[in-house]
């Protein structure tokens, strides 16, 4: 989800879109998990991951879904060429 997020301009790739839409849900299915044990929550969200290239995975994740609020192609739909608003 963050790499989608991050390394593309306009997710206009049905692939790429299901994946979001995918981890998305995964992550609205854990959310109630995690925020019932603490100390999982900040074990999972708070510590750096040698997985994850050492980055704290609460910021990557509010980083992905910030990005993926204003995505052209994700929640907001494509403009046309030579369109200006």
């Amino acid at each position: 989800m963050h790499d989608c997020a991050v390394q593309y301009k306009v997710l206009d790739n049905e692939d790429l879109i299901a994946k979001c839409k995918g981890a998305i849900h995964i992550l609205n299915r854990i959310f109630p998990l995690l925020f019932e044990e603490k100390e999982l929550f900040i074990r999972c969200m708070w510590r750096e991951q040698a997985l994850f290239n050492s980055q704290i995975n609460a910021i990557a994740m509010m980083e992905a879904i910030s990005l993926l609020l204003f995505k052209e192609g994700f929640t907001i739909q494509p403009m046309a060429d030579g369109v200006t608003s």
